[in-house]
């Protein structure tokens, strides 16, 4: 299950519309996964050296924000996903786990084709600044833990600077 926070109040009632027939019908393995629409002008000073010469091949402005995949895929999903990592889902309720799933490319001339490359140079405690699109409130939250790891319901997924993993409790809040 996949929706965003474009439209706050019609989400939260599709969201409790969920979790009712989770209960109801008994499901005990799911993943009810929402994005959080967020950007960041902090990000520049975690770019790895790699990233920064994409950038400049690409002729991306230095100065842009950049938009951050931050989601949360619902409780029993990351307490699950929380438990495979080792941890305590209470130790990880207030600050992201970072999917190190970053896809760009930097064109290599001596070899003549391109290379995937690392995007951030992200460490435990991090703390990663941003603005959430819909209401423009800010945010200041540390990276907990960083993985390759996806949680259930995430399969093979991609972005630009990694994927930001959050509980359900931090967004109710």
């Amino acid at each position: 299950l996949r929706f965003s926070n474009e439209n706050e109040d019609y989400n939260d009632e599709i969201y409790q519309d969920y979790k009712k027939i989770i209960e109801q019908y008994n499901i005990e393995k799911y993943s009810i996964i929402r994005n959080i629409f967020a950007k960041s002008s902090d990000m520049e000073k975690y770019y790895t050296d790699d990233y920064k010469k994409s950038r400049e091949q690409a002729e991306v402005e230095d100065d842009r924000e950049e938009y951050l995949d931050i989601i949360a895929v619902g409780d029993w999903a990351f307490n699950d996903y929380v438990k495979k990592l080792g941890g305590k889902p209470e130790d990880y309720e207030n600050g992201f786990i970072y999917i190190n799933n970053s896809y760009n490319t930097l064109y290599n001339e001596e070899k003549e084709h391109s290379e995937k490359i690392e995007t951030l140079n992200l460490k435990e405690k991090d703390e990663i600044k941003f603005t959430l699109e819909d209401t423009g409130e800010e945010f200041n939250l540390p990276v907990l833990k960083i993985t390759e790891e996806t949680p259930f319901g995430m399969g093979n997924i991609y972005s630009n600077l990694g994927t930001f993993i959050i509980s359900d409790k931090l967004v109710e809040k």
